[in-house]
């Protein structure tokens, strides 16, 4: 659905907003887990949020495909709401099967990889399109291939997750996620669980689906890939954003005192 502001965008150049933010509030018991967040993801960049453990990070990206509910406000996805419906004057929540649709627009890789272990590769691959898109197997098998082949993985598809490094596997849940054709990308984390010797291979395809012009949005502790691929940095504590703008200005000289403390810990581990 096309919106007057999407029209502007593509009369002046600019590129129109993927994920939108508003006011999102999520509390777990008595604490708040994130509070009031806006933020604003324009199509085809590379969003980095950073911050402290307990931040609100992880909670943050479960919102925006609504694995997490938040308690207020709202998620929109190339304009559209997710989870949500309108029915007369009232939003309420959207059914099953419609939040299942709303979820395509969204693929996620996390830190937990969740791959079926008695499933081979190309199975876990093709196993969301057929079951949720209903695809059939044949198109689900072209369309893995396609992926095993642009993460590196050709050769594996006959192999289980067991059976892999778990930068392949990393690559794997990436390539099972992009086979749903999101307009967006979440990763949590994308590095944290890997060997050192086995985060450039995952890095370089999160690199080129930057280069491809995917919208993502990626939880990490790795400040050195998020001032190369991303467009912008955020930096959550307690819940709200304290601070966000383009890698150089973020790294090099940050307006807030905790980003600059927050950074500087960091970058002496």
């Amino acid at each position: 659905m096309s919106t007057a502001a999407d029209e502007l965008a593509v009369a002046t150049g600019e590129p129109r907003t993927m994920v939108r933010l508003i006011q999102i509030s999520k509390a777990f018991g008595d604490v708040a887990v994130l509070d009031r967040v806006d933020l604003t993801v324009p199509a085809g960049t590379v969003t980095c949020v950073v911050g402290p453990s307990g931040s609100g990070k992880s909670t943050l990206l479960r919102c925006v495909n609504r694995l997490e509910r938040p308690d207020s406000g709202a998620v929109l996805i190339d304009g559209q709401p997710v989870g949500l419906i309108r029915r007369g004057n009232r939003v309420i929540e959207a059914p099953p099967r419609l939040l299942a649709r709303h979820r395509t627009a969204v693929g996620m890789v996390f830190q937990a990889l969740n791959l079926f272990p008695h499933l081979t590769v190309l199975e876990n691959i093709v196993e969301a399109p057929v079951a949720v898109q209903r695809a059939s197997r044949a198109d689900a098998r072209a369309r893995a291939r396609e992926l095993l082949q642009r993460v590196g993985l050709a050769h594996k598809e006959r192999s289980y997750p067991r059976e892999l490094s778990g930068g392949e596997q990393q690559r794997v849940a990436i390539a099972r996620a992009l086979a749903l054709r999101p307009k967006v990308m979440l990763f949590d984390e994308p590095t944290s669980a890997l060997d050192p010797e086995l985060v450039g291979e995952v890095l370089s395809v999160v690199r080129d689906l930057a280069a491809g012009g995917m919208t993502m949005l990626i939880v990490t502790h790795e400040l050195r890939f998020a001032a190369e691929v991303a467009d912008e940095i955020v930096f959550i504590d307690r819940g709200r954003i304290v601070e966000q703008g383009p890698p150089a200005t973020m790294l090099g000289s940050p307006r807030e005192e905790r980003t600059a403390r927050f950074f500087a810990t960091i970058q002496q581990r």
